[in-house]
């Protein structure tokens, strides 16, 4: 691979930027929170699954990125992604709102099939987000713990 993508996080209110874009400036995150805004066993948990060290809350296998600001119950729904771990690289995909909850109706936020039931019901779509990115392991493992 040329290049990787870079993955800071950071900010106020804190927040995951790709490639010098703050992820809650290319999509809407609904009144979620990220998940570096919260305390204590929370924030480890969530952490840890995206460094792939705890198991997916989720059916359908993605870490929560950005979860309910006034609860952080995973039932309100979370802006989620699939994590997986590529020879010397992590990888994002699979952007979606997942609920615990209602695990079987989570939805991609960048599905090019559903572009405009995004547009229309969540103002979510971004063409940037409809690539995996890719970054190396060691700038991974530095950014997220």
């Amino acid at each position: 691979m040329a290049s990787y993508d870079q993955l800071s996080i950071g900010g106020s209110p804190r927040g995951f930027a790709i490639n010098g874009q703050r992820l809650d400036g290319l999509v809407n995150v609904g009144g979620r929170r990220c998940i570096y805004e919260l305390d204590g066993k929370a924030q480890r948990t969530y952490v840890r699954g995206l460094l792939l060290r705890a198991p997916s809350p989720f059916d359908s296998g993605r870490h929560p990125l950005y979860v309910c600001e006034c609860c952080a119950d995973l039932g309100c729904g979370a802006l989620a992604v699939r994590v997986t771990e590529v020879d010397d690289c992590f990888v994002w995909s699979d952007l979606a709102i997942d609920s615990a909850v209602f695990a079987r109706s989570a939805y991609p936020v960048a599905a090019a099939d559903d572009r405009e039931l995004i547009a229309r019901d969540t103002c979510w779509y971004d063409d940037r987000l409809e690539r995996a990115f890719y970054f190396a392991r060691a700038d991974y493992f530095g950014a997220v713990y």
